[in-house]
Formats: structure tokens, sequence, C-alpha cells
């Protein structure tokens, strides 16, 4: 429920830190290498105090105005009597079809291969221009960050999606979210001495954008990944094939400001070369699509990832080509080591230590009834850092054997597609975001383990009679 007045003010603190928080989850790694970039640029291309300032504020308009978008939905849901959880627009196929969407273009934006003066990623020239991209660069960050929870954040979600709620103070909770989340933007805006911390500008920028980029694409993949658990086969294929021509286009349409400068028997070779690249990125995305389903769907997502590894080395070979032999050979050296790790890695086939079996509430009754204990992650395939715990912390030789030793039956309720069922059971346990652990005893008690990484699990199940 809504915290009484008293302590409203302590559990948007909490939202505030808890968006703060968030900026380091491993769900948002793609938007933090963004965030960086943002960064450096307030700190170097703001042209004066002034507007150093209303950039920082117009970033903050932007994840505000974004987080009233989700403030808004949540009153007309809970209205309708559904059952709510942070993250749940991840379970919306529209939702994640324009997210992977909007990422590739900023993706692509960040290799240069088109600008817009309003922004997407580029700054405009003009005052306008630049609050407008500030503007949506807070949009892109607060979309990008909000698929998973973090610490202490739980706090502020649970009294944003409670039932009895006003929407004032739903809408307050929200924007103490936005906050935090934007506050590292916030901060180097309006403290102009931090901005000699920053390096210069220089090269390294130029790479460093091609990072930004290159980690954008990788979350492309990832969220394509994710809208397939949503779509059947054959519209994950078209939608496959439509990334691609949005993607192919763009890298086609970047080329005509380099065959400008060409003279015209270098033209057409240059656009061969060109051409050549996109089918040749064509033939592994078609290949995923139609065969794709013939090995594990993990393994078969990871080659998507092992895809963009090739890519980057691909490209850090012709950042360094220009160097000299010695250099050339040592980054060719690299980027082949990466390209055939990324092979090898996507080649393994997944393994998992723990026998899982799926939630459901019969399904627990029937385990307790029979006197054992149950672990229940609850977890969805969106949510990056329940997959990045589930590989720290649970899916071990040691973990496996502790639950194993006092006969713990491990259960998973997967919210990848959308469950009211789940969320309902999530939000009668006092939660409302993922990932969330308990451990059912089998006397009928349970335990709910804090907020983040479940690092006090082991000592848990060894106390277990």
């Amino acid at each position: 429920m809504i915290p009484p007045e008293s302590s409203l003010l302590l559990t948007l603190g909490a939202g505030v830190t808890g968006g703060l928080i968030l900026n380091v989850m491993p769900c948002v790694l793609p938007g933090l290498f963004f965030k960086v970039q943002r960064v450096v640029q307030h700190a170097h291309e703001g042209g004066g105090a002034a507007r150093q300032r209303a950039e920082g504020l117009a970033f903050l308009a932007g994840s505000l105005t974004t987080f009233s978008a989700f403030a808004l939905a949540v009153s007309l849901l809970r209205a309708s009597g559904r059952s709510l959880g942070w993250g749940m627009q991840m379970q919306s196929p529209t939702f994640v079809a324009l997210l992977t969407l909007v990422t590739l273009l900023f993706g692509l934006n960040a290799f240069g291969a088109f600008e817009v003066n309003l922004g997407l990623t580029q700054r405009g020239s003009s005052d306008r221009g630049a609050l407008a991209a500030s503007f949506l660069d807070g949009v892109f960050i607060t979309l990008i960050s909000t698929p998973c929870s973090a610490p202490i954040l739980g706090t502020a979600i649970t009294a944003a999606l409670a039932s009895d709620g006003a929407w004032w103070e739903t809408l307050a909770l929200f924007w103490s979210i936005g906050a935090g989340l934007s506050l590292p933007v916030l901060v180097v805006s309006f403290v102009p001495a931090l901005a000699r911390l920053v390096p210069r500008p220089g090269e390294w920028m130029v790479r460093f954008k091609q990072l930004v980029g290159l980690s954008l694409v990788a979350a492309t993949f990832w969220l394509y990944t994710q809208l397939e658990n949503l779509l059947s086969r054959e519209e994950a294929a078209a939608a496959l094939g439509a990334l691609y021509a949005v993607g192919a286009g763009a890298w086609l349409h970047a080329g005509r400001e380099g065959a400008a400068a060409l003279n015209e028997g270098a033209r057409a070779p240059f656009w061969r070369r060109r051409a050549t690249g996109a089918a040749l990125l064509a033939l592994p995305l078609a290949s995923y699509a139609l065969w794709g389903d013939l090995v594990p769907r993990e393994q078969s997502q990871n080659a998507l990832y092992a895809l963009c590894a090739v890519a980057a080395a691909w490209l850090a070979r012709g950042l360094w080509a220009r160097r000299g032999g010695g250099a050339r050979a040592a980054w060719d050296a690299l980027a082949l080591a990466l390209a055939a790790s990324a092979v090898a890695w996507a080649a393994r086939a997944p393994v998992e230590r723990l026998p899982w079996a799926p939630f459901s509430e019969a399904a627990l009754a029937e385990a307790r009834g029979a006197g054992r204990p149950v672990f229940v992650d609850f977890t969805a395939d969106w949510c990056q850092s329940c997959k990045a715990f589930e590989a720290l912390h649970l899916n071990t030789e040691g973990m496996a054997a502790a639950l194993r030793a006092k006969g713990v039956v491990p259960m998973k309720a997967d919210l990848t597609r959308s469950d009211d069922a789940l969320w309902g059971t999530l939000k009668r346990l006092g939660r409302d975001g993922l990932p969330a652990y308990v451990l059912y005893r089998a006397d009928g008690s349970y335990e709910l383990l804090p907020e983040g990484p479940p690092l006090s699990l082991g000592a848990r199940v060894a106390a277990l009679p």
C-alpha cells in the first residue's frame, strides 16, 4: 500500500536511490555506455553554463515524461483490475518491437549512418536542437533501463504499484525513480568543475562512440531475442527481416557521402564493397531465421551475440588498418582471437546444473505436502539481472550440491510472458519486480531473500532441518 505521509518522503528517497543504482545494473549496460558518452558531451559541448544546465534539465524532462506515461498506464491497468509488476511492459510484443527498432536506430546513428538535427543521438547546432536531443536521450535511457529492478528500488516500486494508491502518489514515486536515473547527467550539468575530470575531446571520443554504437547493436540483438519469445516463428522471422532492411538501408545510405568524395572510377568498386558487406550480413541472419530452431534456443540466441562479437572484431581491425605493420598485425590477431572465442562460446551447449521444475501453486503444495522444501526463482528472459545472478550464484555445482543435500526442489516462475497469476503470487510475497527469490520450508513458513543477488541463499539452505 502507499505509505502514510510521514514515510512518503522516505519512499521517495528510496526511489531516487534505487533509480541511481539502476544505472549500473547488468540490464542497462548498453545504456550505461550511452550515458557515459552523454556525460562527456555534457562536459565539453555545453556552450556555456546556462545551456549546460538547460540540457541537463531537458534530459531529466525526457525521463520524467516517460515515467509519466508509465504512471498513466499503471493507473489505467489498476482501474481495470489487472495484476501489475515492474518490467511488465517487456511482456508486450509491440513495446519490445518498438524498443528494438529505436535501439537499432540509436546504434546506427552512433556509427554515423545518418544524422538528425533534432537528435536521435546527434546534437543539433541550435539550442532547440540540443535540448530536443537531450530530451530524447532521457526518453531512451529510461526505456532501456526499466526491464529490471535494483536493490532499494523495490520499496518505491511496491508503493507505486499498490492497488490503493492515488494517481498523484504513483506519479511522484515514478518521478523519484526518474530523478535517480538522471542524477549522473544532472550532476555533471550543474557542477561545471566536474568537467575538468573528464578527458578532453579527441580521437578517443570517436572510438568510444563506435563502442557505444556496437553495444547498442548488441542490445538490439538481445531485444530481438526477447521479441522472439513473444511471437510465432514466422512473425519473428518477418521482424528480423524488417530490422535487417532498416540496418542495410541505413548502411547504404551512409555511403553516399563517402562515394561523393571519390572519383568516378572508384565509385563502382566502393558500392560493390558496401553491397557485399550488406549481403554477407544477410546470410547468417537468414540462416538463424530459417534454422535457428534446430538447436537449443539459448544456443541459437548466443549465435546472434557471437555475430555481434565478430562485427566488433571486424570494427577493431578496421579502426587500426592505417597503423604501422606491427600494430596492425597485433590488432588483427586480437580481432581474430575475439571472433574465434565468440564462435566457440556460441557453439558450446548450455549446461543447466539445477533440475528446475515449472512453478505453480499446485506444484508448490504437492512438494510441501511431501515434506520437501522448495526454492522458487521468479525470473524472465528479459531480466538481465536475473540471468546474471542465475549464472553467478544459482547455476553452480556448489549450489546444486547444497540443494540436493537438503532435498530442496528448485522451481522457476517464468514471467517472460504475461501471467496475472504469477504477478499476483509475487505481489502477495511483497515484491513487484524481478528478480525475486523465495525459500519455502516444509513446515509452511517461507523466507523472501533480500533484493539483489541471492548471496545469502547458501546459508539459508544449510540452516534447513
